[in-house]
């Protein structure tokens, strides 16, 4: 992760993900751009007025440029105007960034689905993995490093692509790593529904690699609603981060069914790295 690019709007909420920045800055210097996305430009703006908010949006970045270079970051700052989601994801095209670090609004319900948030669109559209904070995570007590990250898997190769970056990440930190492999018992047929020790050794391979990395990590197995599951055990564990893959679905089945990333984004008050699942 040397390159990061952090979305910011100059709200409290967009500033809520710079404590999660600063924290992987702790151990390793990294190129941070900051990006001020302003609205589309409209028939009746009055463009002293649009200078006028570009100047604070300007201004607000140099505060935080300042801020992340006094933890060893070198930080660029641009300004773009037009749609946030489509300006993220042309910044990630042309930077590059091998993370994007920004807070999410995680509406829910009609709102939602008629708006969608910034981070949800990013995440279906960009290229690099997120680390997401939403608005009920800005204010939480943030560690000097990640001591217990909670992964969850599925058995599927697909679900595990986010463990190089967790081993990374963990090795860096110290930080111990959380297996976590749910059952969704409701959905299948009894016949078919896996024994704990089942998904237990399922898991075995990635337990071995975590080791042999020298990763300290333990393996999890429930049964029921994957992100309530989810959900569940990062309180109990009172984990720092929550790393996953999503499917990023689209279209009428997003809409009845969602991903277990989303649906964990928009209820979660802990910070979550996500990543797309492989083609």
């Amino acid at each position: 992760m040397k390159k990061i690019l952090v979305p910011l709007d100059g709200s409290p909420l967009a500033d809520g993900i710079l404590p999660h920045v600063e924290r992987l800055l702790a151990l390793e210097p990294a190129e941070v751009t900051l990006l001020h996305v302003l609205p589309p430009p409209e028939p009746e703006d009055v463009p002293g007025e649009v200078a006028a908010l570009r100047r604070l949006s300007e201004a607000h970045l140099d505060t935080v440029r300042l801020r992340l270079e006094q933890k060893g970051a070198t930080v660029q700052v641009v300004v773009r105007q037009g749609d946030p989601a489509a300006e993220i994801v042309f910044a990630q095209d042309e930077r590059a960034p091998e993370l994007v670090a920004m807070s999410s609004h995680g509406r829910t319900g009609v709102l939602r689905w008629l708006r969608g948030s910034v981070a949800e669109r990013v995440l279906r559209a960009g290229r690099a993995p997120l680390l997401l904070v939403t608005a009920r995570g800005v204010g939480e007590k943030v560690e000097a490093r990640f001591r217990r990250v909670l992964v969850p898997l599925d058995g599927t190769e697909g679900s595990a692509a986010v463990l190089p970056l967790v081993t990374q990440l963990a090795r860096l930190h110290g930080a111990e790593v959380i297996l976590l492999r749910v059952e969704g018992a409701m959905l299948i047929p009894r016949a078919l529904v896996l024994s704990p020790e089942e998904l237990a050794a399922s898991m075995r391979e990635h337990v071995d690699g975590l080791k042999a990395a020298g990763v300290s990590v333990r393996a999890q197995v429930a049964h029921g609603d994957p992100a309530s599951e989810v959900l569940d055990l990062a309180d109990r564990e009172d984990v720092d981060l929550i790393a996953m893959v999503t499917n990023a679905r689209t279209g009428a089945a997003r809409l009845l069914e969602g991903s277990v990333s989303e649906k964990v984004l928009r209820a979660c008050r802990r910070p979550l790295l996500i990543m797309r699942a492989p083609a």
